[in-house]
């Protein structure tokens, strides 16, 4: 499949020299990843484009390289792993997706949200992005993001969208 890849970025050195700023993106031929435990597989919709992108990409936000970028994308599911629950989701549904991987004991977003294990989750109301157990963000770490052709997204963490909503809709929401 084809994705915008995060390569390399060039660092400031604080006197201006080998400083710069949004490196284009690569495009890149990988391999279709493969749904295991509780993810699916999702045909990107629509990615968006975030100010956590643009940090990632001149070198502000440290990530792993190369790295897809695009936390905020929707589509359509295609493959789903052997442990997702039975009826959550199957192939057609048509899925957004949260920016964070594999936070701890957390449950979908479409149901009721309930705490997880770590400390930070069991205080509630901050939020899963400073959970010390996730699995990382999509495109910033941990997992590539939506600027593919196929994402992988944790189904936990994945909300239902209505046919009559658009994918360009939906992720433009997502930025609200």
């Amino acid at each position: 499949m084809r994705a915008a890849r995060i390569v390399e970025v060039l660092v400031n050195d604080l006197q201006g020299s080998n400083f710069q700023v949004n490196k284009p993106y690569a495009i890149q031929t990988i391999p279709v990843p493969e749904p295991k435990g509780t993810d699916i597989l999702v045909k990107v919709g629509a990615a968006s484009f975030c100010h956590t992108d643009a940090l990632a990409l001149d070198g502000s936000w440290p990530c792993p390289k190369p790295i897809t970028g695009s936390h905020e994308g929707c589509g359509t599911v295609a493959k789903i792993g052997p442990d997702v629950p039975k009826g959550s989701y199957k192939v057609g549904d048509r899925v957004g997706l949260h920016p964070f991987y594999h936070v701890c004991g957390m449950v979908r977003l479409s149901a009721l949200l309930t705490l997880g294990e770590c400390h930070v989750c069991k205080r509630g109301g901050i939020g899963p992005m400073f959970c010390k157990n996730k699995g990382g963000a999509l495109g910033l770490g941990g997992s590539d993001g939506s600027f593919a052709e196929y994402v992988i997204a944790d189904s936990e963490f994945t909300v239902p969208i209505p046919e009559n909503v658009s994918f360009a809709d939906t992720v433009s929401s997502s930025r609200k």
